[in-house]
């Protein structure tokens, strides 16, 4: 069963796993698991990207991933000054915090 106190600084450090009570599931799950979340993270993120950028903007971004180009989506976000690390970074700590809060019951 989760633990109901965590800390700020625990859902910073620990396993989202640890801090839901999902440490002892079986490795297959887990990884099934960790997949869900980063795709609903890189989701989030995408969808944040989207409304920073204007119609044609984001259009040219959806091309660079359909045709699977890392550096020039990597490049286009420079150019348009979107920190994606930062995005990301943002994006898995509220949702780590939403499945923590979830987890042990609370509003999230």
């Amino acid at each position: 069963m989760a633990n109901t106190k965590w800390t700020s600084r625990d859902i910073i450090d620990k396993d989202i796993l640890e801090l839901i009570g999902g440490e002892n599931m079986p490795a297959e799950q887990k990884e099934e698991l960790y997949k869900k979340m980063m795709d609903t993270i890189q989701t989030r993120v995408m969808a944040r990207v989207d409304g920073l950028l204007a119609d044609e903007e984001a259009a040219d971004v959806r091309v660079l991933l359909e045709s699977d180009d890392r550096e020039g989506f990597e490049q286009f976000m420079v150019e348009k000054n979107i920190d994606i690390k930062q995005l990301y970074s943002e994006e898995a700590l509220f949702y780590k915090l939403e499945l923590t809060q979830l987890a042990n019951g609370q509003e999230a």
